[in-house]
């Protein structure tokens, strides 16, 4: 009986590390294609600029496995929306002769491509033909640049945007969508500014070569559309004629992006300020009629201390985020750790002395706490303005 228990525990003992390996294996596969992606089946990668017109200019890359039976030398994809192609070009991979130890070495060339559009109602055809035949298991890797319209819908100063990605008649391992915006625009979460360098090279390469040519800013084009930055969106294992589709908000005001989150904010701020005052007016009166000339030396001198201290503390942070530029990083992140240890105790020291300092002089310790709760009050209230002016001017 004892042998059974023992050989039933040892079972769940050897199943359950079996599982969490199982479970880790999995997670690292994961992980890499997230990534790498994967090294082998159909994938698509873009790269999505949206502008403040709901637009967005799109840059993919489409890499398709030919499992079929023939050699392939066309493909339709159905880009979603109103779409209109700008460019299209096949990237192939040549091995040419060569006397090292391999006997050949691999060229990257480009060909143009002839393409149809047609336009549906809620998507543009694009029908790819005179492709450079592709083999069996071989890979067909193309760039598309492309616009498309109507990405996305203002309200209240904010764009939301849908960007669907092409389908086309193959299974999918993964797709990756990058967003980003233009110049002057916030994306929600990302800071981020429009490039086009790279997809002017493309445009200008593709339509003064006619035939198979080498370019190394192609090159670095095809590989920065797998490994751009931005808002990225990744999906797996899609259907034939599945589409991925990407959410988000863009707006010229950071402040209107996050609206509701600043308004609720200042609402927070202006209620601990009203509650501040309330409670100052309150302690004021409790200091007497006597202590007149007490309370106006509290209201100034509180005053005085938290305006040197929002001047100070905003010069020391612009100081400090200004260090990189000229000292490098190294020095700039000890000389930042020394300034702001500076502006702490500056502004602890503009909090205290001066209220050490009235208590002492009228020999009351709640003048000296008043005169420090209304100097913290004031740099709450400068620092709430400040947040305000700042986000509306942005």
């Amino acid at each position: 009986m004892k042998e059974d228990k023992m050989k039933f525990g040892n079972g769940l003992i050897g199943l359950f590390m079996m599982s969490l390996f199982v479970f880790s294996l999995f997670g690292m596969v994961i992980d890499s294609a997230s990534a790498y992606g994967f090294d082998y089946g159909n994938k698509q990668y873009y790269t999505v600029y949206l502008d403040d017109e709901g637009e967005a200019s799109v840059f993919a890359k489409f890499v398709l496995v030919n499992t079929g039976d023939e050699k392939m030398d066309s493909l339709q994809l159905e880009l979603q929306g109103d779409a209109t192609v700008l460019n299209v070009v096949q990237e192939v991979e040549l091995r040419r002769e060569s006397d090292n130890y391999r006997g050949y070495y691999t060229e990257i060339v480009y060909y143009d491509v002839d393409f149809v559009v047609d336009k549906l109602s809620q998507s543009s055809v694009v029908e790819l033909l005179n492709l450079e035949t592709v083999d069996e298991n071989e890979e067909l890797v193309l760039l598309v640049t492309y616009k498309q319209d109507n990405v996305a819908d203002l309200s209240l100063g904010v764009w939301d945007f849908e960007f669907e990605t092409a389908k086309w008649n193959y299974d999918t391992s993964y797709i990756k969508v990058s967003s980003n915006v233009a110049n002057g625009l916030f994306l929600k979460g990302i800071e981020s500014e429009q490039n086009y360098e790279t997809g002017a090279v493309f445009a200008k390469s593709v339509s003064e070569e006619s035939a198979a040519f080498a370019s190394e800013d192609l090159e670095d084009y095809s590989r920065s559309i797998e490994y751009s930055y931005g808002h990225t969106e990744e999906g797996y294992a899609f259907d034939a004629q599945e589409s991925f589709s990407v959410t988000g908000n863009y707006s010229k005001s950071e402040f209107l992006l996050n609206l509701w989150k600043n308004v609720a904010g200042i609402g927070l701020g202006l209620l601990l300020v009203s509650l501040l005052t309330i409670g100052v007016s309150r302690g004021f009166r409790t200091l007497g009629a006597k202590k007149n000339k007490a309370s106006s030396e509290i209201i100034v001198v509180g005053l005085l201390s938290s305006v040197s201290v929002a001047l100070i503390g905003g010069l020391g942070i612009w100081m400090i985020s200004k260090l990189h530029e000229y000292l490098g990083y190294n020095l700039a992140d000890l000389f930042g750790l020394v300034l702001g240890i500076l502006l702490f105790v500056f502004g602890i020291f503009a909090i205290v002395v001066p209220a050490v300092y009235l208590g002492k002089k009228h020999k009351d310790y709640l003048i000296g706490l008043w005169s420090a709760g209304v100097t913290i009050g004031s740099l709450l209230l400068i620092s709430l303005l400040g947040i305000i002016v700042l986000a509306l001017l942005v």
